[in-house]
């Protein structure tokens, strides 16, 4: 009696579906931890961001009571300049 092939084409495409499977996991990992550190840049640049917000603001409301650091906002770009006054139309 022949060996069949087929327990060996068996154990050849197990052997292939297992790495296979190893690659998959490999890369689900791998992007798991670059998608883990892009939260943690993006929550600190969050962070700064409304750090900057806050001291903007801060700083616009110490500029109502000493008008002398209003160049040093304007080169900063955080003062706002008031708005225009709109013309309403008249209801009748």
């Amino acid at each position: 009696m022949k060996n069949s092939p087929l327990p060996v084409i068996l154990l050849v495409l197990l052997a292939v579906s297992t790495l296979f499977s190893l690659w998959l996991c490999w890369g689900t990992i791998n992007r798991t931890r670059q998608l883990r550190y892009g939260r943690e840049e993006a929550g600190g640049i969050e962070t700064k961001r409304r750090i900057g917000i806050a001291l903007a603001g801060d700083a616009r409301e110490y500029s109502k009571t000493h008008p002398d650091i209003l160049p040093i906002l304007k080169t900063a770009g955080v003062t706002a300049e008031p708005a225009p006054a709109t013309n309403k139309p008249a209801t009748k």
